[in-house]
Parts: structure tokens; sequence; C-alpha cells
């Protein structure tokens, strides 16, 4: 009986490795060494944790406008994705990068904006990811896939101190509800916890880039 379950936990945790083995995983990062491989960790763990298909990030310096990190594991990061953020008046299918991108333009036309989506991690959706001494903003969207009741969650926000300002968009593709997560699935339980890993990083590395 010993030996059956040896063989048995055996071949769970080669189940494991086969599936992380064979799970694409693309990351392009000018960030720190030590800063992209801790994110892109972030990423899988997450992943693991909420039982997700798939999932990635974008992180953008907004000062710059550069895009400064992509990571995708099981993920097509080049996928039209149309979101339910309709503060931000998205009209029409974009990629994860046009959609960080257009929520960077339009924070600087919006400053009425800006503070609705403080006060939602204050109080609201985003408060999963709120650190202590940093103004983080942030919106969230859980999208139904269309099937299998299968959705896709994704936070939507960004950082900002007195030298650096950085915006972060994260998905994950097909969280499970949870018992950790009292049964949801809803972005503000899983993508968003993610999203504050991956900010504090950033935000307490002396020279991210």
């Amino acid at each position: 009986m010993k030996k059956l379950f040896i063989l048995s936990l055996i071949l769970v945790i080669s189940s494991c490795c086969l599936i992380n083995r064979f799970r694409s995983i693309e990351h392009t990062c000018s960030l720190k060494e030590d800063v992209c491989e801790n994110n892109l960790n972030m990423l899988k763990t997450g992943i693991d944790t909420y039982k997700a298909d798939g999932g990635a990030f974008i992180i953008q310096n907004m000062k710059s406008s550069q895009i400064v990190e992509i990571a995708s594991v099981g993920y097509n990061i080049d996928n039209q994705y149309h979101p339910n953020f309709s503060k931000i008046n998205i009209n029409e299918d974009i990629t994860p990068e046009h959609l960080i991108k257009k929520y960077s333009s339009v924070l600087n036309e919006n400053k009425k904006l800006k503070q609705e989506l403080r006060n939602n991690v204050k109080q609201g959706t985003v408060k999963n990811a709120n650190i202590g001494g940093v103004d983080v903003y942030g919106i969230t969207a859980t999208t139904d896939k269309g099937f299998d009741k299968e959705v896709v969650t994704t936070f939507l926000g960004h950082f900002e101190d007195k030298n650096r300002k950085y915006a972060a968009i994260v998905i994950l593709d097909n969280p499970k509800p949870l018992k950790s997560t009292y049964g949801f699935r809803t972005a503000g339980w899983n993508a968003v916890k993610i999203a504050k890993n991956i900010l504090i990083t950033i935000n307490t590395s002396k020279t991210a880039e």
C-alpha cells in the first residue's frame, strides 16, 4: 500500500512537471535581471495558485511611455481582447499592449478618473493591491469567454511616487473558484493579487531599469 502511494505521488509530480515543460513561456524584459526573474515567477506562481489555464502581464514605464516587460505563460499575448472597461471607453477589440497604452493616454487626459481609480484601490475591487506608503490606482474586469462558464480576469492600473510611474496589466485565463478565494474567481481575488506582487517588486527595487 505504501509503495502504491509513493508511485501515485511520483506520477502526480511527473504530470505537473510535464505540464510546466510544455506550457509555452515568452518573456522579454529590459528591467533589472532580478526584477525580471521575480516578476515572471510571480506570474507562474499565480497561474498555479489559481489553477488558471495561462496568464500574462505587461509593464509600461509611464514617464517614457516605453513597454519594459512582457511575459506570457500558456497565453497568446497578441490575441485581441475586449474586457469590460467602460470608463476607459474601449469600443473595439484590442491587444493587451494596446490596452495598457490606452490606459496611460486616458489618465493623462482625465484627472477625475485617476481619483476614481485610487478610490477603487482604497475600498473597491482593487483593494487587494493596496500597498502601504505607495499610491496605487487600478480597475478590474472579469470577462465571460462565452463557453463552459470560463472567464478571463484582468487587472489594469499603475503605481506612482516622486520618481517613478509604472503601469501594469495582468491577465489570467480561466482561473478556478477556490476555497482560498471563498469560491470567487473574479479579478479582485486573483489577477489583482499577482499585480500587487509585481508592483511591489518594481517599487522596492532601487533602480528597476
